[in-house]
Protein backbone atom coordinates (compact mmCIF):
# COMPACT_ATOMS: atom_id res chain seq x y z
CA UNK A 1 0.00 0.00 0.00
CA UNK A 2 1.23 3.04 -0.70
CA UNK A 3 0.51 6.20 0.55
CA UNK A 4 1.31 9.32 -0.58
CA UNK A 5 1.75 13.06 0.42
CA UNK A 6 2.07 16.10 -1.20
CA UNK A 7 3.76 17.99 1.54
CA UNK A 8 4.87 16.83 5.25
CA UNK A 9 4.20 20.09 7.66
CA UNK A 10 2.45 21.09 11.17
CA UNK A 11 -1.17 20.33 9.17
CA UNK A 12 -0.65 17.00 8.08
CA UNK A 13 1.67 15.60 10.61
CA UNK A 14 -1.31 14.24 12.86
CA UNK A 15 -2.68 11.99 9.83
CA UNK A 16 0.47 10.50 9.06
CA UNK A 17 1.19 9.61 12.82
CA UNK A 18 -2.22 8.30 12.67
CA UNK A 19 -1.55 6.11 9.46
CA UNK A 20 1.79 5.31 10.76
CA UNK A 21 0.38 3.76 13.96
CA UNK A 22 -2.00 1.54 11.85
CA UNK A 23 -0.65 0.85 9.16
CA UNK A 24 3.41 0.66 9.78
CA UNK A 25 4.37 -1.80 7.02
CA UNK A 26 2.79 0.88 4.44
CA UNK A 27 4.70 2.62 2.25
CA UNK A 28 5.16 6.52 2.72
CA UNK A 29 6.38 8.70 0.33
CA UNK A 30 6.57 12.44 0.05
CA UNK A 31 6.42 14.74 -3.20
CA UNK A 32 7.89 17.90 -2.01
CA UNK A 33 10.26 17.53 0.59
CA UNK A 34 11.39 20.37 2.74
CA UNK A 35 13.95 18.34 4.28
CA UNK A 36 12.87 17.80 7.70
CA UNK A 37 11.12 14.50 6.50
CA UNK A 38 10.44 11.92 9.59
CA UNK A 39 12.85 8.72 8.94
CA UNK A 40 9.92 6.31 7.92
CA UNK A 41 8.96 8.70 4.94
CA UNK A 42 10.48 8.50 1.49
CA UNK A 43 10.56 11.24 -0.95
CA UNK A 44 10.77 11.53 -4.82
CA UNK A 45 13.59 14.02 -4.99
CA UNK A 46 15.79 11.78 -1.92
CA UNK A 47 15.72 8.45 -4.23
CA UNK A 48 18.07 10.09 -6.66
CA UNK A 49 19.84 12.58 -4.37
CA UNK A 50 20.69 10.25 -1.02
CA UNK A 51 20.64 13.57 0.52
CA UNK A 52 19.50 11.97 3.98
CA UNK A 53 22.06 9.59 3.92
CA UNK A 54 24.64 11.92 4.19
CA UNK A 55 27.72 11.31 5.88
CA UNK A 56 29.37 14.67 5.62
CA UNK A 57 28.59 17.78 7.92
CA UNK A 58 26.79 18.24 11.24
CA UNK A 59 24.80 15.31 10.96
CA UNK A 60 21.70 17.26 13.17
CA UNK A 61 19.93 19.88 11.96
CA UNK A 62 21.47 23.20 11.86
CA UNK A 63 21.28 25.91 14.64
CA UNK A 64 21.15 29.20 13.93
CA UNK A 65 24.43 30.10 15.03
CA UNK A 66 26.34 27.06 13.05
CA UNK A 67 25.33 28.71 9.86
CA UNK A 68 28.80 28.97 7.70
CA UNK A 69 29.59 32.61 7.50
CA UNK A 70 32.51 34.78 6.28
CA UNK A 71 34.45 36.59 8.85
CA UNK A 72 32.88 39.86 10.53
CA UNK A 73 29.48 38.59 9.60
CA UNK A 74 26.94 38.57 12.43
CA UNK A 75 24.06 36.12 12.81
CA UNK A 76 21.38 37.28 15.36
CA UNK A 77 18.14 35.83 15.69
CA UNK A 78 14.65 35.04 18.08
CA UNK A 79 12.34 32.53 17.93
CA UNK A 80 10.95 33.71 14.49
CA UNK A 81 13.83 33.87 12.15
CA UNK A 82 17.27 34.90 11.58
CA UNK A 83 19.17 37.48 9.94
CA UNK A 84 23.32 37.62 8.42
CA UNK A 85 24.86 41.05 8.74
CA UNK A 86 27.97 42.51 7.66
CA UNK A 87 29.14 46.21 8.51
CA UNK A 88 25.54 46.78 9.71
CA UNK A 89 23.36 46.12 6.39
CA UNK A 90 21.45 43.06 6.51
CA UNK A 91 22.83 40.17 3.96
CA UNK A 92 20.69 37.42 4.59
CA UNK A 93 17.34 36.02 6.13
CA UNK A 94 17.29 32.84 7.74
CA UNK A 95 13.94 30.59 8.17
CA UNK A 96 13.72 28.21 10.96
CA UNK A 97 11.94 24.47 10.42
CA UNK A 98 8.15 25.00 11.39
CA UNK A 99 7.91 21.27 11.96
CA UNK A 100 10.28 22.71 14.95
CA UNK A 101 8.99 26.04 16.71
CA UNK A 102 11.18 27.89 18.85
CA UNK A 103 13.90 25.56 18.30
CA UNK A 104 15.62 28.19 15.63
CA UNK A 105 16.87 25.29 13.24
CA UNK A 106 17.72 26.32 9.96
CA UNK A 107 15.53 25.36 6.70
CA UNK A 108 16.63 27.83 4.46
CA UNK A 109 18.46 31.06 3.82
CA UNK A 110 17.77 33.84 1.09
CA UNK A 111 21.00 35.61 0.23
CA UNK A 112 20.44 39.25 -0.44
CA UNK A 113 21.87 42.01 -2.98
CA UNK A 114 22.19 45.59 -1.86
CA UNK A 115 18.83 45.97 -2.67
CA UNK A 116 17.61 43.30 -0.37
CA UNK A 117 16.53 41.28 -3.23
CA UNK A 118 16.98 37.86 -2.91
CA UNK A 119 20.11 36.30 -5.18
CA UNK A 120 20.42 32.67 -3.94
CA UNK A 121 18.19 30.56 -1.24
CA UNK A 122 20.05 27.51 0.15
CA UNK A 123 17.72 25.27 1.77
CA UNK A 124 19.35 22.48 4.84
CA UNK A 125 17.92 19.09 5.49
CA UNK A 126 17.68 17.36 9.20
CA UNK A 127 21.22 16.35 9.12
CA UNK A 128 22.42 20.09 8.32
CA UNK A 129 23.31 19.24 4.93
CA UNK A 130 22.48 21.53 1.88
CA UNK A 131 20.31 19.73 -0.31
CA UNK A 132 18.66 21.80 -2.44
CA UNK A 133 18.98 25.54 -4.07
CA UNK A 134 16.77 28.26 -5.68
CA UNK A 135 18.90 30.71 -8.21
CA UNK A 136 16.76 34.07 -8.67
CA UNK A 137 17.29 36.85 -11.36
CA UNK A 138 17.73 40.52 -11.41
CA UNK A 139 14.12 41.26 -11.21
CA UNK A 140 14.12 38.33 -8.47
CA UNK A 141 12.31 36.00 -10.39
CA UNK A 142 13.05 32.14 -9.71
CA UNK A 143 14.93 30.91 -12.97
CA UNK A 144 16.40 27.68 -11.22
CA UNK A 145 16.20 25.04 -8.73
CA UNK A 146 18.54 22.65 -8.03
CA UNK A 147 18.91 18.99 -5.49
CA UNK A 148 22.60 18.54 -4.90
CA UNK A 149 24.05 15.05 -3.77
CA UNK A 150 26.79 14.63 -0.89
CA UNK A 151 29.51 15.53 -3.74
CA UNK A 152 27.31 18.97 -4.02
CA UNK A 153 26.63 18.02 -7.44
CA UNK A 154 23.76 18.64 -9.31
CA UNK A 155 21.15 15.72 -9.71
CA UNK A 156 17.71 16.74 -10.42
CA UNK A 157 17.53 20.93 -12.04
CA UNK A 158 14.06 22.04 -12.54
CA UNK A 159 13.21 25.04 -14.69
CA UNK A 160 10.60 27.06 -13.54
CA UNK A 161 9.28 28.38 -16.46
CA UNK A 162 8.75 25.66 -18.58
CA UNK A 163 7.97 23.01 -15.52
CA UNK A 164 10.96 20.75 -17.45
CA UNK A 165 12.63 18.20 -14.59
CA UNK A 166 16.20 17.40 -15.42
CA UNK A 167 17.56 14.75 -13.54
CA UNK A 168 20.85 13.06 -13.90
CA UNK A 169 21.16 9.50 -12.69
CA UNK A 170 22.66 6.44 -13.20
CA UNK A 171 24.93 7.49 -15.85
CA UNK A 172 21.65 8.58 -17.48
CA UNK A 173 19.75 11.91 -18.32
CA UNK A 174 15.92 11.98 -18.63
CA UNK A 175 13.95 14.99 -18.69
CA UNK A 176 10.15 15.00 -17.24
CA UNK A 177 7.68 17.90 -18.53
CA UNK A 178 5.95 17.95 -14.87
CA UNK A 179 6.03 17.09 -11.73
CA UNK A 180 3.52 14.58 -12.09
CA UNK A 181 5.14 13.11 -14.98
CA UNK A 182 8.43 12.77 -12.58
CA UNK A 183 6.60 11.34 -9.56
CA UNK A 184 4.74 8.78 -11.39
CA UNK A 185 8.34 7.38 -13.04
CA UNK A 186 9.60 7.62 -9.69
CA UNK A 187 7.55 5.70 -7.94
CA UNK A 188 7.81 2.95 -10.62
CA UNK A 189 11.17 3.23 -10.37
CA UNK A 190 11.18 2.76 -6.16
CA UNK A 191 9.44 -0.57 -7.15
CA UNK A 192 6.40 0.61 -4.67
CA UNK A 193 3.55 -1.34 -4.87
CA UNK A 194 0.25 0.74 -5.54
CA UNK A 195 -2.95 -0.98 -6.12
CA UNK A 196 -3.87 0.46 -3.28
CA UNK A 197 -2.99 4.31 -2.63
CA UNK A 198 -4.03 7.09 -0.20
CA UNK A 199 -3.54 10.38 -0.45
CA UNK A 200 -3.77 13.81 1.29
CA UNK A 201 -4.21 16.74 -1.90
CA UNK A 202 -6.22 17.59 -4.86
CA UNK A 203 -3.35 19.14 -6.71
CA UNK A 204 -0.07 16.34 -7.75
CA UNK A 205 -1.15 13.66 -5.48
CA UNK A 206 -4.59 13.56 -7.23
CA UNK A 207 -3.34 13.38 -10.66
CA UNK A 208 -0.74 10.94 -9.78
CA UNK A 209 -3.17 8.53 -8.35
CA UNK A 210 -5.00 8.79 -11.80
CA UNK A 211 -2.01 8.17 -13.98
CA UNK A 212 -1.06 4.97 -11.42
CA UNK A 213 -4.25 3.90 -9.90
CA UNK A 214 -6.67 4.16 -12.81
CA UNK A 215 -8.16 0.74 -12.03
CA UNK A 216 -7.21 0.27 -8.59
CA UNK A 217 -8.36 1.20 -5.02
CA UNK A 218 -7.48 5.33 -3.59
CA UNK A 219 -8.89 7.40 -1.01
CA UNK A 220 -8.33 11.03 -0.53
CA UNK A 221 -8.40 11.68 2.94
CA UNK A 222 -9.39 14.92 3.09
CA UNK A 223 -8.28 16.89 6.21
CA UNK A 224 -8.40 20.62 5.18
CA UNK A 225 -11.06 22.85 5.54
CA UNK A 226 -13.94 23.32 2.46
CA UNK A 227 -13.33 27.06 1.20
CA UNK A 228 -16.69 29.04 1.60
CA UNK A 229 -18.30 25.27 1.52
CA UNK A 230 -17.72 24.33 -1.73
CA UNK A 231 -16.06 21.12 -3.12
CA UNK A 232 -13.04 21.84 -5.05
CA UNK A 233 -13.73 21.09 -8.71
CA UNK A 234 -10.81 18.63 -8.45
CA UNK A 235 -12.64 16.28 -5.90
CA UNK A 236 -15.78 16.22 -8.42
CA UNK A 237 -13.65 14.78 -10.97
CA UNK A 238 -13.23 11.63 -8.74
CA UNK A 239 -16.80 10.18 -10.59
CA UNK A 240 -15.14 9.10 -13.11
CA UNK A 241 -13.19 6.70 -11.42
CA UNK A 242 -15.23 3.97 -9.70
CA UNK A 243 -13.38 2.62 -7.16
CA UNK A 244 -12.06 6.12 -5.92
CA UNK A 245 -13.45 7.14 -2.11
CA UNK A 246 -12.90 10.35 -0.49
CA UNK A 247 -13.18 10.42 3.67
CA UNK A 248 -13.87 13.54 5.49
CA UNK A 249 -11.95 14.34 8.70
CA UNK A 250 -14.40 16.96 9.76
CA UNK A 251 -18.07 15.74 10.57
CA UNK A 252 -19.32 19.27 9.72
CA UNK A 253 -17.79 19.66 6.19
CA UNK A 254 -18.72 16.28 5.09
CA UNK A 255 -22.54 16.82 6.19
CA UNK A 256 -22.38 20.03 3.85
CA UNK A 257 -21.76 18.34 1.13
CA UNK A 258 -22.21 14.69 1.06
CA UNK A 259 -25.61 15.29 -0.57
CA UNK A 260 -24.17 16.91 -3.43
CA UNK A 261 -21.09 14.78 -3.83
CA UNK A 262 -23.61 11.64 -4.30
CA UNK A 263 -25.68 13.49 -6.71
CA UNK A 264 -22.27 13.99 -8.52
CA UNK A 265 -21.48 9.84 -8.01
CA UNK A 266 -18.36 10.77 -6.10
CA UNK A 267 -18.23 7.93 -3.68
CA UNK A 268 -17.83 9.77 0.33
CA UNK A 269 -17.74 9.25 3.78
CA UNK A 270 -16.36 10.00 7.41
CA UNK A 271 -13.55 8.57 9.32
CA UNK A 272 -12.58 11.34 11.69
CA UNK A 273 -9.18 12.52 12.91
CA UNK A 274 -8.52 9.51 15.51
CA UNK A 275 -7.23 12.45 18.30
CA UNK A 276 -8.07 10.13 21.05
CA UNK A 277 -5.30 7.63 22.04
CA UNK A 278 -6.24 7.33 25.88
CA UNK A 279 -9.72 6.04 26.45
CA UNK A 280 -9.93 7.13 30.26
CA UNK A 281 -8.54 9.95 32.35
CA UNK A 282 -8.20 10.69 35.75
CA UNK A 283 -9.36 13.99 36.78
CA UNK A 284 -6.96 16.19 38.54
CA UNK A 285 -6.86 19.87 39.35
CA UNK A 286 -3.30 20.32 37.94
CA UNK A 287 -3.94 22.47 34.53
CA UNK A 288 -1.04 23.42 31.99
CA UNK A 289 -0.47 26.17 29.74
CA UNK A 290 1.97 25.91 27.26
CA UNK A 291 3.11 29.42 25.75
CA UNK A 292 5.27 31.20 23.31
CA UNK A 293 4.22 34.68 25.08
CA UNK A 294 4.15 36.08 28.27
CA UNK A 295 0.37 37.47 27.44
CA UNK A 296 -2.13 35.27 29.14
CA UNK A 297 -5.60 36.11 29.01
CA UNK A 298 -7.64 36.19 32.41
CA UNK A 299 -5.22 34.64 33.90
CA UNK A 300 -4.70 36.47 37.29
CA UNK A 301 -8.67 36.25 37.75
CA UNK A 302 -8.32 32.40 37.36
CA UNK A 303 -5.59 32.34 40.06
CA UNK A 304 -7.12 34.58 42.49
CA UNK A 305 -10.49 32.57 42.64
CA UNK A 306 -9.52 28.66 41.97
CA UNK A 307 -6.62 28.53 44.99
CA UNK A 308 -7.54 24.52 44.82
CA UNK A 309 -5.69 24.44 41.25
CA UNK A 310 -2.35 24.33 39.86
CA UNK A 311 -1.50 26.32 36.82
CA UNK A 312 1.98 25.34 35.28
CA UNK A 313 2.69 27.32 32.77
CA UNK A 314 5.46 26.05 30.49
CA UNK A 315 7.93 27.46 27.80
CA UNK A 316 10.52 26.10 25.32
CA UNK A 317 12.15 29.30 26.26
CA UNK A 318 13.21 31.94 28.81
CA UNK A 319 10.36 33.65 30.49
CA UNK A 320 9.95 37.19 30.88
CA UNK A 321 10.03 39.22 34.57
CA UNK A 322 6.07 39.66 34.07
CA UNK A 323 5.66 35.99 34.21
CA UNK A 324 8.11 35.57 37.36
CA UNK A 325 6.48 38.99 38.98
CA UNK A 326 3.52 36.38 38.48
CA UNK A 327 4.79 33.68 40.09
CA UNK A 328 5.65 35.58 42.87
CA UNK A 329 2.81 36.87 43.58
CA UNK A 330 0.45 33.68 42.97
CA UNK A 331 1.48 30.48 45.51
CA UNK A 332 -0.64 28.27 42.75
CA UNK A 333 1.22 29.27 39.72
CA UNK A 334 4.36 27.33 38.64
CA UNK A 335 6.65 28.19 35.77
CA UNK A 336 8.93 26.00 34.09
CA UNK A 337 10.52 27.75 31.88
CA UNK A 338 13.12 26.28 28.68
CA UNK A 339 11.16 23.00 28.90
CA UNK A 340 12.00 20.31 25.95
CA UNK A 341 9.47 18.28 24.13
CA UNK A 342 9.50 15.26 26.51
CA UNK A 343 8.86 17.63 29.32
CA UNK A 344 6.24 19.38 28.11
CA UNK A 345 4.58 16.02 26.61
CA UNK A 346 4.79 14.71 30.27
CA UNK A 347 3.76 17.99 31.59
CA UNK A 348 0.46 17.24 29.50
CA UNK A 349 0.02 13.58 30.37
CA UNK A 350 0.47 14.79 33.91
CA UNK A 351 -2.49 17.17 34.30
CA UNK A 352 -6.35 16.90 34.16
CA UNK A 353 -6.97 20.24 32.25
CA UNK A 354 -5.48 22.19 29.00
CA UNK A 355 -5.96 25.84 29.14
CA UNK A 356 -5.51 27.92 25.37
CA UNK A 357 -5.60 30.92 26.56
CA UNK A 358 -2.16 32.28 25.75
CA UNK A 359 -2.04 35.18 22.92
CA UNK A 360 0.38 35.09 20.18
CA UNK A 361 2.04 32.07 18.66
CA UNK A 362 0.75 28.84 19.40
CA UNK A 363 3.34 25.90 19.89
CA UNK A 364 2.29 23.16 17.06
CA UNK A 365 1.35 19.84 18.27
CA UNK A 366 0.51 20.64 21.76
CA UNK A 367 -3.33 20.76 21.32
CA UNK A 368 -3.32 17.25 19.59
CA UNK A 369 -1.28 15.55 22.60
CA UNK A 370 -3.75 17.27 24.45
CA UNK A 371 -6.67 15.04 22.80
CA UNK A 372 -4.71 11.96 22.26
CA UNK A 373 -4.11 11.90 25.95
CA UNK A 374 -8.03 12.33 26.66
CA UNK A 375 -7.34 15.63 28.45
CA UNK A 376 -10.27 18.45 28.80
CA UNK A 377 -9.44 21.62 26.99
CA UNK A 378 -10.81 24.57 27.28
CA UNK A 379 -10.52 28.32 25.38
CA UNK A 380 -11.71 31.24 24.71
CA UNK A 381 -12.96 33.34 21.62
CA UNK A 382 -9.96 36.02 22.23
CA UNK A 383 -7.05 33.30 22.26
CA UNK A 384 -8.02 30.15 20.33
CA UNK A 385 -5.89 28.65 18.06
CA UNK A 386 -7.49 25.85 15.54
CA UNK A 387 -11.18 26.21 16.05
CA UNK A 388 -11.89 22.30 14.57
CA UNK A 389 -9.35 20.86 17.64
CA UNK A 390 -11.36 22.80 20.54
CA UNK A 391 -15.58 21.69 20.72
CA UNK A 392 -17.51 25.24 20.35
CA UNK A 393 -18.65 24.30 23.75
CA UNK A 394 -15.58 24.58 24.80
CA UNK A 395 -14.57 28.12 23.86
CA UNK A 396 -15.75 30.87 26.08
CA UNK A 397 -16.86 34.68 25.40
CA UNK A 398 -15.54 35.68 29.01
CA UNK A 399 -12.94 34.71 31.26
CA UNK A 400 -15.50 34.90 33.72
CA UNK A 401 -17.79 31.79 32.05
CA UNK A 402 -14.38 29.85 31.88
CA UNK A 403 -13.90 30.22 35.49
CA UNK A 404 -17.42 28.96 36.33
CA UNK A 405 -16.96 25.76 34.45
CA UNK A 406 -13.64 25.31 36.11
CA UNK A 407 -15.26 25.92 39.71
CA UNK A 408 -17.66 22.90 38.96
CA UNK A 409 -15.34 20.30 37.88
CA UNK A 410 -15.43 17.29 40.62
CA UNK A 411 -14.30 13.90 40.14
CA UNK A 412 -17.89 12.83 38.95
CA UNK A 413 -18.20 14.73 36.26
CA UNK A 414 -14.65 14.62 34.54
CA UNK A 415 -14.97 11.83 32.44
CA UNK A 416 -18.64 12.81 30.95
CA UNK A 417 -17.20 16.07 30.39
CA UNK A 418 -14.17 14.39 28.75
CA UNK A 419 -16.60 12.09 26.32
CA UNK A 420 -18.79 14.71 25.79
CA UNK A 421 -15.59 16.84 24.10
CA UNK A 422 -14.80 13.89 22.16
CA UNK A 423 -18.21 13.00 20.58
CA UNK A 424 -18.49 17.03 20.12
CA UNK A 425 -15.06 17.10 18.19
CA UNK A 426 -16.98 14.05 16.06
CA UNK A 427 -13.03 12.37 16.31
CA UNK A 428 -13.79 9.36 14.95
CA UNK A 429 -11.55 6.29 15.80
CA UNK A 430 -8.03 5.10 15.21
CA UNK A 431 -9.22 1.48 13.94
CA UNK A 432 -10.54 3.09 11.47
CA UNK A 433 -7.22 3.82 9.84
CA UNK A 434 -6.26 -0.15 9.96
CA UNK A 435 -5.60 -1.29 5.81
CA UNK A 436 -8.44 -4.10 6.17
CA UNK A 437 -11.06 -1.39 7.46
CA UNK A 438 -10.38 1.84 5.25
CA UNK A 439 -10.33 -0.86 1.89
CA UNK A 440 -13.30 -3.17 3.27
Amino acid sequence: MLILFDFFNAQNRHLHDVLLKANPNADYVVINDNGFLPKNMASIVNFYTKHYAVKKGLQKAMYFNELPVPDLYQIAANNEAGQVFHMNQKVADIHFSKLYPGKRLIESVDWLDKDAKVVVSNFYNRLGFLYKRNLYNAAHELILTSYLNEDGVEVITINPRTKDIIVNFAGQTRVYHSLTEFTVATIKLMGISYDKLIYDSLSTPLFVNKELNQTGDSILIWHEALQNKQIPGNMLTLADMPKQRVLFQNLKDFNQVSKELAEKKVRAGFIGAAYREIADSDFNRDVTIVTASDSLEGIEELLTNLGEYTFNVVAKTLMSNKLHSLGERYRNLKLFPSQTDSKISEFISNSGIYLDINNGNKIPDVIEQVLANGKLIYSLDSTVGDQQLIPVKQIYPSVEKLLQTLSELNPDVYQLRVDRQYRDLKDGTFEAYFEDKLFS
